[in-house]
């Protein structure tokens, strides 16, 4: 993996940002430039890498398979290595984390939540080491319970202080993200959103 890492990452450094051929500004965060999106081949990580983009910002996907649109450079790394993660965040400004096992019932139970638990442990670990300006990952409606029937909400609107329901293995492990990345933050001193 060594020859073939350090030359897309080296690619990815030296790339200008452009979209469409335009040379384009960024408007929102003047200090964030370089952003990697881990899970950027998946629904989600696709829809983010397009928005990042048309904000110019210059983004690299971090997957174990490449996206069909190939609008930004790729770079297989599995996130659940620590070592593949340090490196695939090497000189980026934030990291939007995506990568998971993205629902409860595709894989075991057991391995759902070791990989979506351990994948974002090793970006907020990475992140840290390396100074990144902004983390952002994404929670589930399912650590409250949702959809499922039972419990019902306490109440409505539910907001950031309601009870946490988890009932499964995927919504544990997203339990146990925000703990961890919390726990990370305060630590560390990074700045995060979820």
């Amino acid at each position: 993996m060594g020859v073939r890492v350090k030359n897309a990452i080296s690619r990815y450094h030296s790339r200008h940002t452009r979209y469409e051929g335009k040379v384009t500004l960024m408007t929102t965060h003047p200090t964030i430039r370089k952003v990697v999106v881990t899970g950027g081949s998946g629904k989600a990580g696709r829809a983010v890498i397009i928005d990042l983009l048309e904000h110019g910002y210059d983004v690299l996907n971090v997957d174990l398979v490449p996206s069909a649109n190939r609008n930004a450079p790729f770079l297989h790394i599995d996130v659940t290595d620590y070592g593949q993660t340090v490196e695939a965040l090497q000189g980026a400004d934030a990291v939007v984390h995506l990568a998971a096992i993205p629902a409860p019932g595709l894989i075991g139970a057991q391995k759902t939540f070791e990989i979506n638990t351990v994948s974002t442990y090793n970006v907020f670990s990475a992140a840290a080491l390396l100074k990144l300006k902004r983390v952002v990952w994404a929670s589930s409606e399912t650590t409250l319970g949702l959809p499922f029937d039972d419990p019902f909400p306490q109440y409505a609107p539910i907001d950031e202080d309601h009870p946490l329901y988890p009932q499964s293995s995927y919504a544990l492990s997203k339990v146990a993200q925000t703990k961890a990345g919390g726990v990370g933050i305060q630590r560390d001193d990074a700045r995060s959103a979820v």
